[in-house]
């Protein structure tokens, strides 16, 4: 079963330490005493459900017609096992 996440666009707030969605808070960082770190986990936290579409579309392109062996291409494996880490289920 994949888990499915709130729909995006995600944004950070660095004022709060939250990412939020149109429904309200999706989550907040835990702050410390590095606040470059902070700001740079609420950036990626936010940009999560877009990398996730431009990751799947852009396998979506690739073909053995295309590109060779491409299932077996070392960054197709990895990028698939990436897409199914994000959508909570084995690779």
């Amino acid at each position: 079963m994949t888990i499915q996440h709130t729909p995006g666009p995600w944004k950070a707030h660095k004022d709060n330490f939250t990412v939020t969605a149109n429904h309200g808070i999706i989550c907040k960082v835990a702050t410390g005493e590095n606040r470059d770190e902070e700001d740079a986990n609420l950036a990626l936290i936010a940009a999560a459900p877009d990398l996730l579409e431009c990751l799947d579309n852009l396998l979506s392109l690739g073909s053995s017609e295309h590109f060779g062996e491409w299932e077996k291409w070392e960054e197709v494996i990895a990028a698939r096992e990436a897409i199914a880490k994000a959508e909570g289920r084995d690779s």
